[in-house]
């Protein structure tokens, strides 16, 4: 088995340099606003931050704001520092998802799971549009949020609820459509018990979840919202 692991390893490591390696050096800004923002940059980074966390677009997403603003000012033109941002930021998801869905998977099955987590054949506009990595950050604060809750078993069990309200925080205040989402573990911890559900720790935390970041989009972020934008 230990052989069987070290080959497969090998083999994936080699596809990833082969598809990536070149995609690090050659790929240039996405389809999406990416040369638009570069282009608009203010000299200020502290007027552009105020102007992202105010537009109506970016209200409810801070933490996605905050992170597109401060790469801006850092890598400018620099189109091979956003390569590796995001490569990076997707191969965090692929390990974090890796580590949290491993027991559902037997013998080589996982392999398959890695070989399509790794080419996100799906979801490549998210990928390869650096400035949608909202979309990323917001999977991955889930599978690490989800990651605290994890038990040996498979379940969500454990009863790390301070992280897990912090991490689904993060990731809803990254993009909010991971919303649905954190649906998942409560369905797989009770099958369908309707009982149990409206009874359960984790529903009542993620509920706390949902009321934060609705107070916060609803009731403060309106607050200082530009509405120059509208």
């Amino acid at each position: 088995m230990k052989m069987v692991f070290n080959k497969a390893m090998i083999w994936w490591i080699i596809l990833i340099l082969i598809v990536f390696g070149p995609l690090l050096f050659l790929l240039g800004f996405g389809i999406s606003d990416d040369l638009s923002l570069v282009g608009h940059l203010a000299p200020n980074f502290w007027t552009d931050l105020g102007y992202n966390l105010s537009r109506p677009g970016h209200l409810s997403r801070p933490i996605y704001g905050l992170i597109q603003t401060t790469t801006l000012h850092l890598f400018k033109e620099h189109y091979i520092f956003y390569n590796v941002v995001r490569i990076s930021l997707w191969f965090a998801i692929v390990f974090q998802a890796r580590k949290v869905f491993y027991s559902y998977f037997k013998g080589s099955s996982i392999w398959i799971f890695l070989f399509f987590m790794s080419l996100p054949v799906f979801s490549t506009a998210h990928l390869f549009n650096f400035f949608q990595m909202g979309y990323l950050l917001s999977l991955l604060f889930y599978l690490l949020a989800l990651g605290y809750l994890k038990d040996i078993d498979g379940g969500f069990t454990r009863k790390k609820h301070v992280h897990f309200v912090l991490f689904g925080l993060l990731a809803m205040l990254s993009c909010e459509i991971v919303f649905p989402l954190f649906i998942f573990p409560i369905a797989y911890n009770y099958k369908g018990n309707l009982k149990e559900v409206l009874y359960s720790k984790l529903l009542r935390w993620s509920i706390l979840i949902f009321v934060i970041y609705f107070v916060y989009k609803f009731l403060i972020g309106p607050i200082y919202q530009n509405e120059s934008d509208i």
